[in-house]
């Protein structure tokens, strides 16, 4: 990796820090700076307070969802006669070349998503057909509709009339809500049928040939992504550092992050469907932490950039190779203001 460290000094009460981090490497790597200056960046930290005021992150760093180790994803089809259930829990497609993030298990496509959703469909189906066979002639099939941002499940308009339901769990339901869907009473049923889809052909409407086409009434793709906030660290910088504890009613305990010098809530819509452009944070009111005194020159400068999922677990960035990210920071005298 390449990592370049600019300080400009306006004057004595304006400092500007700004950091590349360039991805030279044939790998992925952490988005962590770790940069060693021979000069001093700030002559007395005491008397200064220090803001992140701007950030470039490429939006290929952050996934769309990691698979959950607990209430996993699962998909189920249940004879109504029988009331005997077929069930598949989702299993994670690899990414050739990406070993980091398939050790995370983590998802960067909507269409990978899908894959690991059609062929749960599939496997449930083909149980299904060898113990009811020429009850329904093929799976469900989820799609995406990248210009109108919505979800559709394709089925056999015998899924209309024959004794069988399509199910999800409520991890599932939770990623693609706007269906219309009969709730089972259960949450996190071991048969992945916590919600069942309402399969039904409104006067031909929504049927073509024989394929029913059931769609989320809304778009919601915003629903899939596990990204709540981007979060800044730093053991180096001699600041007043913030714990995240509690900030969200789904917190996990154990998890907190520490050592936080700033964090950004995410505007999700804008990275439903990454397509090679970045995250950036611009504020027009940076919040600065205060500086405190130190026993040596601050001369070390490190910052470590995490994204935390919507349970309050932070989670490593990795930027691709030929990426690169960016940050400015800016040192302000106490008392003073842009």
């Amino acid at each position: 990796m390449s990592q370049k460290l600019t300080v400009t000094q306006i004057d004595s009460d304006h400092t500007w820090v700004e950091i590349n981090y360039y991805n030279d490497t044939n790998g992925q790597i952490p988005l962590k700076v770790d940069a060693q200056r021979t000069d001093v960046i700030i002559n007395d930290t005491s008397k200064f307070n220090v803001a992140c005021t701007r950030f470039n992150i490429p939006i290929s760093a952050i996934p769309i969802l990691a698979f959950p180790s607990t209430n996993p994803f699962g998909v189920n089809l249940r004879n109504t006669n029988t009331n005997v259930n077929f069930s598949t829990q989702l299993t994670f497609i690899p990414t050739t070349g990406n070993a980091l993030i398939n050790a995370a298990q983590e998802v960067y496509s909507i269409y990978n998503l899908l894959d690991s959703l059609n062929a749960a469909f599939a496997t449930s189906y083909a149980a299904f057909n060898a113990a009811y066979a020429g009850v329904i002639p093929s799976a469900p099939y989820m799609i995406w509709n990248p210009v109108t941002l919505q979800f559709s499940l394709l089925t056999d308009i015998a899924y209309t009339t024959e004794p069988v339901k399509i199910g999800i769990s409520l991890s599932l339901e939770e990623r693609f809500p706007g269906f219309y869907m009969f709730w089972n009473g259960t949450y996190g049923s071991a048969n992945f049928n916590d919600f069942e889809f309402f399969i039904q052909s409104y006067n031909g409407t929504n049927v073509s040939s024989s394929t029913v086409t059931t769609s989320q009434q809304t778009s919601t793709p915003a629903a899939l992504l596990d990204l709540d906030r981007v979060v800044v660290k730093t053991t180096t910088i001699p600041a007043d550092k913030q714990t995240l504890v509690n900030y969200n009613s789904n917190y996990t305990a154990g998890n907190q992050v520490n050592n936080v010098l700033s964090d950004f809530i995410i505007d999700q819509s804008s990275i439903v469907v990454p397509q090679g452009q970045y995250l950036q944070y611009l504020p027009a009111f940076p919040h600065y932490y205060s500086l405190k005194a130190t026993s040596s020159e601050f001369i070390k400068f490190d910052i470590e950039v995490k994204w935390l999922n919507k349970l309050g677990i932070s989670n490593t960035i990795y930027i691709d190779p030929g990426t690169t990210a960016s940050f400015q920071f800016l040192f302000l005298r106490k008392g003073l203001t842009l």
